[in-house]
């Protein structure tokens, strides 16, 4: 009944004005009303609040057949409203209320001011594990200014508990589809995702020169639990050229979905031990946790593989999620499973994305299970059997929220990548894998670079104090050896030589993070260490 009621109440419109193809639109400050006709399902509302000029916010219909993708709805706009309306005949039309900005949208614009913001924000309880609705963006800013500073900005700010732990604090939810990129004029435009750019250059039913397709937005929260909305809108740099969001009502909807969490915990890092070309040259490799993200709505961890050596390594992303004890990776298009940390002695798993040898998919055996202790917390540990001694491996143990003891994923025969050295989150400290049987190191510096293998044995080199602020000291020389100081990206700061019992003046250094080189006759040993104010 409340769908019927839309066409009717909702903009106080007549059944003859629906039929019209032109998106038509009004003032509103019924805020209850705009609210109340935007949820579909499985939501209550309350508190509900605008900010902004009282021509910036109103109600829309006849979207669909203007194009716009959305019949009905909620429309916020950095201007007036009205000028979204077609036809298409300016291409700079906009109207500036002198009105302030938003300090939460100005965080987003890297340092520009925002002008003539609008918002609207409520208080609602969901009923289901997630809330999703739908919308578009639109602006007079396309196509020219795509790129450009001119960069009005929008965001969806939820504030609220997560599933996961922790708190949703203003987290913008406006996102592209499966990346954790903000939707903005600069991040969907004529050049870049422009499978979710539209343009209505000589449109006789929209006035903004371009838009988005219909964006979804889906989020998981926890069912009977307050959250915060803010939907906000304003002009980077200047208060011309109109920005509009279009809310599709009803679309708000709370429902119960199979829920899914990220597998890595925030601040993860794993490091593994990175052979190279050169047999002389044994570095390291890391997979750290970026951040959480939706693909197919599935909370997902985005990480990042990386390699370090004596030179810049390749970066690869990673998108990894954990349904109850089973761990998915994201790859061509699907996900496929990697490990199943519920698998019990004498359980076969079959990891398909991979095959053997023989073209059979890999299997992984588990031969026994325990328990292993990881920093203060006890987690599961596999004996496994997974490989076909050929042409793909995928080692002898595996740790639950951490995976295999060699590499995160099955490797080819003579791979350089693994095994692991050690594991470290926000939550665990630096776990080094008791099963490491790798090419040489010392078994404590996770993020050493090594040059001649025998001097590892007769040298583990230590800088101390660590942080440090005035002076350093290598402690382990048995000579004079030379150092060169760098920054992560490689610039050298100083160089010299020290002895068994000197130091190192660094109180010419900003504070940061840098890395020693150790240099001998025949070998080459990378430290790190960080400098300090204090």
């Amino acid at each position: 009944m409340k769908t019927k009621l839309l066409s009717l109440i909702f903009a106080g419109l007549t059944l003859h004005s629906l039929g019209q193809t032109s998106l038509q639109i009004q003032y509103s400050s019924n805020l209850d009303s705009l609210v109340y006709y935007f949820i579909e399902s499985g939501v209550t509302f309350s508190n509900v609040e605008s900010s902004g000029h009282s021509k910036a916010l109103g109600s829309f219909w006849g979207g669909m057949g203007s194009g716009l993708g959305i019949e009905t709805g909620i429309v916020l706009s950095s201007g007036d409203i009205m000028i979204a309306e077609g036809p298409n005949n300016s291409s700079n039309a906009g109207y500036d209320f002198n009105n302030p900005g938003d300090s939460q949208l100005n965080a987003l614009t890297g340092g520009n001011n925002t002008h003539d913001a609008s918002a609207l924000q409520f208080d609602l309880i969901p009923e289901g594990n997630v809330l999703a609705f739908n919308y578009v963006f639109g602006s007079e800013e396309y196509p020219e200014f795509a790129g450009s500073p001119y960069n009005d900005v929008f965001a969806f700010f939820i504030s609220g508990p997560r599933p996961e732990g922790g708190y949703y604090d203003n987290q913008n939810i406006a996102l592209i589809p499966g990346t954790d990129t903000f939707v903005s004029i600069n991040t969907i435009n004529q050049f870049i995702n422009q499978e979710y750019y539209i343009s209505n250059i000589g449109s006789q039913y929209l006035q903004y020169d371009g838009s988005t397709v219909v964006m979804p937005i889906m989020v998981y929260v926890i069912p009977n639990q307050q959250y915060h909305l803010k939907i906000a809108l304003a002009d980077c740099m200047d208060g011309l050229y109109d920005s509009g969001v279009f809310l599709q009502s009803p679309s708000l909807k709370s429902y119960k979905k199979d829920y899914t969490e990220p597998f890595a915990r925030e601040g993860a890092e794993w490091h593994y031990t990175l052979s190279t070309a050169n047999p002389e040259v044994i570095g390291y490799k890391t997979i750290s946790y970026v951040s959480d993200t939706l693909i197919d709505e599935k909370l997902c961890s985005k990480m990042l593989e990386q390699d370090f050596e004596q030179s810049a390594g390749s970066k690869i992303y990673h998108y990894m999620y954990q349904r109850n004890d089973s761990v998915f990776f994201f790859k061509d298009g699907v996900f496929n499973l990697l490990y199943d940390f519920g698998a019990v002695t004498g359980d076969t798993i079959q990891l398909g994305y991979y095959t053997t040898y023989s073209g059979d998919p890999l299997e992984m055996i588990i031969d026994s299970t325990g328990t292993i202790m990881v920093g203060s917390e006890e987690r599961k540990i596999q004996y496994v059997t997974c490989g076909d001694g050929m042409v793909i491996e995928f080692g002898s143990q595996v740790i639950e929220g951490i995976g295999s003891t060699a590499f995160m994923f099955p490797t080819l025969d003579f791979s350089y990548d693994g095994p692991l050295r050690c594991y470290s989150d926000n939550n665990t400290k630096i776990f080094h894998n008791p099963f490491y049987n790798g090419l040489a190191w010392n078994g404590e510096d996770c993020e050493e670079i090594i040059v001649s293998l025998e001097e590892l044995f007769s040298a583990k080199f230590i800088i101390f104090p660590n942080p440090a602020s005035d002076i350093i000291k290598i402690n382990g020389l048995n000579s004079t050896v030379n150092f060169r100081i760098l920054t992560t990206n490689g610039t050298l700061v100083k160089q010299g030589s020290i002895s068994p019992s000197g130091t190192i003046d660094i109180r010419n250094l900003d504070s940061g993070i840098y890395l020693v080189e150790i240099v001998g006759d025949d070998f080459v040993v990378t430290k790190k260490y960080i400098r300090t104010t204090d």
